[in-house]
């Protein structure tokens, strides 16, 4: 990679990050515990066998 693809990339990088924070810290994100979540993924992954 030139120096300028490692720039832009960076950038790009940056807002996708800023973006995921204005996102998280919104007063309408809903947070869902670890546990919850992987609960809901054993129950798919049990009826598919």
């Amino acid at each position: 990679m030139c120096n300028k693809d490692v720039e832009e990339y960076d950038k790009w990088f940056r807002r996708q990050v800023e973006d995921a924070v204005k996102k998280a810290d919104a007063i309408e994100t809903e947070f869902v515990p670890h546990e919850e979540v992987f609960a809901k993924i054993e129950v798919r992954v049990r009826r598919k066998k």
